[in-house]
């Protein structure tokens, strides 16, 4: 399906494709943000965007924590369940104990650990931002995951190749949609090892089983769904679907691939200004 380049509002889903937001006002609550990635990705692929939300809101209004088998945690078994990441991550967060309600900036799986968490801890939570996410019973499997670009991936990590910088571009090119600029990034991301494929496929089933939770008006008004109009890795009407269900707003970058982050991380942070403002208004 190709989304529209110019902003729309159908029922309860907005539609906002602008992409030139620079003037974003600063927001009048200085909010806390906790990023959480997805399947085999880990907290230094959001990149450039760290710089750039370090300088807008300050080192200590965010977090970022690996998913066990990512990144930092390469060594931990990934759970079968997306509850146990909730449960995993209210531990290891540090502004979820000391009593502070994060954004959660969530992206594909990362997405449906946010939503299994708003749903049953709203109270912990400022809002939700999903990106390019799925969920069973709401879109169907081919579109959850398109075969072809998990045939890339499977190969991606079972091959006993030590070029690492080789796979990290492979991955880029899968995930990126201007990827002549994203491809930069691959030497940085080729010194992390890639998540074990035991993990990987841990992963992949308790993303198989996701579940989209019912929403309350309360749960709706805290959440937007966010889209990159080029994503190879997840059919962007998975977004729209799961935008409609939750009765949020859809919000969508055209130029984008499934992350968004290493894309336009500018658009990113003007964003997540736009939705903490919002938010702001709610209370």
């Amino acid at each position: 399906m190709d989304y529209p380049n110019s902003s729309n509002t159908s029922n309860n889903t907005s539609t906002n494709t602008n992409t030139n937001t620079a003037n974003a006002a600063s927001p009048p609550h200085s909010p806390y943000f906790l990023f959480i990635r997805g399947l085999a990705r880990h907290s230094k692929h959001w990149a450039t965007l760290t710089d750039s939300l370090e300088q807008r809101f300050g080192p200590h209004h965010l977090e970022f924590i690996d998913l066990p088998g990512n990144g930092t945690r390469i060594d931990e078994t990934s759970y079968l369940k997306i509850s146990d990441y909730v449960h995993d991550l209210q531990k290891k967060s540090h502004l979820i104990k000391t009593g502070i309600k994060p954004i959660l900036v969530t992206i594909s799986m990362g997405s449906m650990i946010g939503l299994n968490w708003i749903s049953h801890f709203p109270d912990q939570i400022k809002g939700l931002v999903i990106i390019n996410s799925s969920a069973s019973k709401v879109c169907p499997t081919w579109q959850r995951l398109k075969p072809q670009t998990l045939q890339k991936f499977l190969k991606i990590l079972f091959t006993s190749s030590d070029n690492s910088l080789s796979k990290e571009q492979t991955i880029i090119k899968l995930t990126t949609f201007q990827w002549e600029h994203t491809l930069a990034l691959a030497p940085t991301f080729s010194k992390w090892p890639l998540t074990r494929v035991s993990n990987f496929l841990r992963q992949i089933y308790a993303a198989n089983r996701f579940r989209l939770p019912t929403p309350t008006p309360e749960m709706s008004k805290k959440i937007e769904v966010w889209v990159g109009a080029r994503d190879q890795l997840v059919h962007p009407d998975c977004s729209r679907l799961i935008s409609q269900k939750l009765s949020a707003p859809l919000v969508i970058h055209p130029n984008a691939g499934h992350d968004i982050a290493l894309d336009d991380p500018r658009w990113v942070l003007d964003q997540l200004v736009l939705f903490n403002n919002k938010l702001n208004h709610l209370r």
